[in-house]
């Protein structure tokens, strides 16, 4: 009886310590797969509790535009336009005086309708660093660093191409009533008159040459002689002497007759761009041309490039 009880307590024992290790198993296994689970898995509470607040960015102002200051005189209304469809640029009107103190510039555009009387005032821009941009109008002598718009000069380069050309010249008929004005008498030029009055190509209506005085009183005297309707043209041997020709027939508001000359000068260009039916073979000039030319220019330049200088050819029909 007491070996029965004996077996039987030993097995209900064995069955307690079975139970107590399986259920600290158990036990076991959920707290490693709580701490497990901890380990891979937070809350999105916690998250936004733990994570550290993102900084707001610092806000920050827009680049100013480049201020393009503009020297405009004698400009039109179609050139100002031009240059106010560049984008992204702050244009600015003054005088070259003015700009040449001013300290927050950063490009020059310059309107050359007359050679400046003075480039230092250019020159002192380019010493700063500033770019400069020249619609140059009359062919001025400017500073090389400057980036220049320009018309090539569509004058004769001979005395034959020239006197050829005042004889041609609509509507002139054989023998054309001509001046002629030489330095010398023994150049290219007078050879070239002489031969044409010979040939009756040309109705000489009076010469000047050295030996007869100042041109000045010599173009004034011919001026008051001579009529509008009496004299067709004048055959002149340099652009000096053709631009003093032309500036007193604009300073007595004659217009006609025309003058042919061998060549061209910045003065000759000038007048020439001014008053093209006094001096129809000077430079040829489209100033809608120029505008666009320089529009482009004014890119490159933002861009930071250096454009080349640009001479135009004007053709038949420009102003």
């Amino acid at each position: 009886m007491e070996e029965l009880w004996y077996n039987t307590f030993m097995s209900t024992k064995k069955w307690i310590a079975l139970v107590i290790f399986v259920v600290t198993l158990i036990v076991a296994l959920c707290a490693a797969y709580m701490i497990a689970r901890q380990d891979i898995y937070i809350p999105p509470e916690n998250t936004a509790a733990t994570a550290a607040p993102s900084a707001a960015p610092e806000p920050t102002e827009p680049p100013l535009p480049p201020l393009v200051a503009c020297v405009m005189d004698g400009a039109d209304e179609a050139f100002r336009a031009a240059l106010d469809s560049v984008a992204g640029i702050d244009l600015m009107e003054t005088s070259l005086q003015e700009l040449s103190g001013m300290a927050e510039v950063d490009l020059a555009v310059l309107y050359l309708a007359a050679p400046p009387e003075d480039t230092a005032q250019i020159a002192a821009l380019l010493e700063r660093g500033i770019p400069v941009l020249a619609y140059n109008r009359t062919g001025a002598e400017l500073p090389d660093a400057v980036t220049e718009i320009g018309w090539k000069v569509a004058a004769p380069a001979t005395a034959e191409a020239a006197l050829e050309a005042a004889i041609a010249y609509p509507p002139h008929d054989t023998p054309v009533r001509m001046f002629g004005v030489f330095e010398r008498t023994d150049g290219a030029a007078y050879a070239a008159w002489t031969a044409a009055v010979d040939g009756g190509r040309i109705l000489n209506k009076g010469v000047f040459a050295p030996g007869k005085g100042t041109l000045a009183a010599w173009i004034a005297e011919r001026l008051e002689e001579f009529y509008p309707g009496m004299v067709d043209a004048a055959f002149v041997e340099s652009p000096a002497q053709a631009a003093e020709l032309a500036a007193a027939m604009i300073a007595q508001e004659r217009d006609d007759f025309e003058i042919f000359t061998v060549g061209s000068d910045a003065a000759l260009a000038g007048l020439a761009a001014e008053h093209p039916g006094i001096l129809p073979s000077g430079a040829s000039v489209d100033d809608e041309a120029a505008a666009q030319a320089c529009v482009a220019a004014l890119g490159e330049i933002l861009a930071g490039k250096t454009p080349e200088d640009l001479l135009l050819d004007g053709g038949e029909g420009a102003d």
